[in-house]
């Protein structure tokens, strides 16, 4: 029985580095393109920590990237309820938005996504790319000048800026 309780004690310590170790690995794996072992270690993790909003984020991204929008939503969606402040999330959703034809609903869910972390630079380079699409650059001007507030030395954001600034006339 000692030993027992010696091991369910030591892999509830263990439990927050494997967390941190799959979800790593699933990263990476992202990164390299090999969606299978990326799923397999986030649902190893997932096992770990069930309400993790981040790894369903995770888990979004990796489905938005096989182009499998449907499930992408559901975890993008999952996560917001287990958090509703995460911005990463809602700019997951904005990004399936705007596959969906929705340019109205996806904007508003990336300025969303922004007004809970103006730090999202991924959210914000998405703001960006859209208004030059779109012509409209007011708001991706402001959100740009926000976070050159904070990051002044951001030469990509410094740049897209004095693109839009161009493209809007100035």
């Amino acid at each position: 029985i000692r030993a027992h309780v010696i091991s369910a004690k030591s892999r509830d310590a263990e439990s927050p580095r494997l967390f941190d170790l799959h979800k790593n690995l699933g990263n990476v794996f992202t990164r390299l393109g090999d969606y299978e072992s990326a799923e397999e270690n986030y649902h190893k993790a997932l096992t770990l920590r069930p309400q993790s909003d981040v790894l369903q984020v995770n888990l979004g991204s990796l489905h938005f990237q096989r182009q499998d929008f449907k499930l992408a939503m559901e975890f993008f969606k999952k996560a917001i309820e287990f958090n509703p402040y995460n911005d990463r999330a809602w700019c997951g959703v904005a990004l399936i938005a705007r596959e969906m034809k929705d340019e109205e609903w996806a904007r508003s869910l990336i300025l969303k996504s922004l007004d809970l972390n103006n730090h999202n630079l991924t959210a914000l380079q998405v703001l960006i790319n859209w208004a030059q699409t779109d012509c409209r650059w007011d708001e991706a001007i402001e959100r740009s000048q926000i976070y050159l507030n904070h990051d002044q030395n951001n030469g990509d954001i410094i740049y897209s800026l004095a693109g839009l600034y161009f493209q809007k006339g100035f």
